[in-house]
C-alpha cells in the first residue's frame, strides 16, 4: 500500500513526465518506493558475463550480482533485455551435477558404479533424486566416464561434485590403480627380420 509521501513523489514524477514528455530511469528509481520493486528474483543463481553469482539487489536500471568470490557485478537492466543469460533457479533451485574422469579402457566400470553409489548415497548434499555413471566417449588412450548426481541447489551441487570426484580418485588410487590411463606399445616383427633370424640360425 502506498504511503502519502510515496504517492506525492509518484504524482510529481507523472507531472514532470507530462510537462517534459519523458522521465529518466534515475528519476523513476528515486521516485518509486522499494516495496514496489519485486524481490521474487532475489537470491536467484545465474551466469552473466561469464560469471556465476546470486542476485543481491534489483533496481530499475541495474541488478547487482554477488559472485562466488564475494565480488559484486553490477549489470545494466538493458543487458538482460538484449543478451541471453543462464538462470539456474528460475523455477527450482535443484540442479544436476556432472563429474568426468578419463580412465584406462580396461577399467571395470561396474566396480566404479558400486563405489559411486556408496559415495553419493552417504553424502548429505545429495537430494536423493538421481545419480548414474556412463562411459560417454573414448579415444585411442582413454575412456571418458561421466557421473551425474542431483542436489537441492547450486552450492550443494558444487560441493557434492567435488566430494565424489575426490572420493572416486582416492578409491582408484588405492583399489584400482589399473584404471589410471596407460600407454601401450605393440611390437611388430617384420617378415624380413624373421627370415634373417632363421638364416642366421
Amino acid at each position: 500500500m502506498l504511503k502519502d509521501k510515496d504517492l506525492k513523489e509518484i504524482q510529481t514524477l507523472i507531472h514532470v513526465g507530462k510537462e517534459r514528455g519523458y522521465v529518466t530511469y534515475e528519476e523513476m528509481n528515486n521516485a518509486l518506493p522499494t516495496h514496489l520493486i519485486s524481490a521474487e528474483e532475489l537470491d536467484d543463481v545465474m551466469i552473466m558475463c561469464g560469471e556465476w553469482g546470486r542476485v543481491e539487489e534489483i533496481h530499475l536500471t541495474y541488478v547487482v550480482l554477488k559472485l562466488w568470490d564475494e565480488r559484486r557485478l553490477v549489470v545494466p537492466i538493458t543487458k538482460f533485455l538484449e543478451e541471453p543469460f543462464q538462470n539456474w533457479t528460475r523455477s527450482t533451485s535443484a540442479l544436476l551435477g556432472t563429474v568426468l574422469w578419463y580412465l584406462d579402457p580396461a577399467t571395470d566400470i561396474d566396480q566404479l558404479r558400486i563405489k559411486l553409489a556408496e559415495l553419493v548415497k552417504n553424502n548429505p548434499k545429495w537430494d536423493g533424486r538421481f545419480f548414474n555413471m556412463q562411459v560417454t566417449s573414448m579415444d585411442s588412450c582413454t575412456i571418458e566416464v561421466r557421473a551425474l548426481m542431483t542436489a537441492a541447489n547450486a552450492d550443494k551441487a558444487f560441493d557434492l561434485r567435488c566430494d565424489v570426484r575426490e572420493g572416486l580418485l582416492e578409491f582408484i588410487r588405492a583399489e584400482m590403480p589399473e584404471a589410471l590411463p596407460r600407454r601401450r606399445q605393440l611390437q611388430v616383427e617384420s617378415e624380413y627380420s624373421q627370415v634373417v633370424a632363421e638364416t642366421d640360425a
